[in-house]
């Protein structure tokens, strides 16, 4: 290759690395997960999924919409099955990049309680990117 092909190409590549990283920037904004800490049952029977949110974006968010959750229960003979879903809707909170807000979802309707040795807790989850300063 020449010089002066070799030039343009170094120069392609950074132009490209370039806008790769700023539509990156461009494009941050508010990711919020979901942690589960313990899935048990409370003195009434409900099943209660505790475990906190978490902000991993970079602007700030200002309610949890909804959020959708599956609970699979390992028994102790290791078989799995899927034992609860429940919706949980307008969750007041704030949160800025890299806060947590700990909580316990308690489920609506009493839930047939199992005995189980483990869990899988997965789902989805719909929150409001706010528009205030992130201070």
């Amino acid at each position: 290759m020449r010089a002066g092909g070799f030039r343009v190409l170094i120069c392609i590549v950074m132009v490209a690395v370039f806008f790769a990283a700023s539509a990156s920037v461009a494009f941050a904004g508010a990711s919020v997960k979901w942690y589960t800490a313990g899935v048990y049952y409370d003195g009434t029977g409900r099943m209660v999924i505790s475990g906190y949110f978490k902000n991993e974006g970079t602007v700030t968010v200002d309610r949890i919409n909804w959020i959708t959750l599956n609970v699979e229960l390992v028994r102790t003979d290791g078989t799995r099955w899927l034992a609860y879903t429940d919706t949980w809707r307008n969750i007041a909170v704030v949160l800025r990049p890299g806060e947590i807000y700990r909580c316990n979802l308690r489920s609506v309707e009493m839930a047939q309680q199992f005995r189980f040795q483990g869990y899988r807790v997965y789902g989805t989850i719909n929150y409001h990117a706010a528009d205030l300063p992130d201070a």
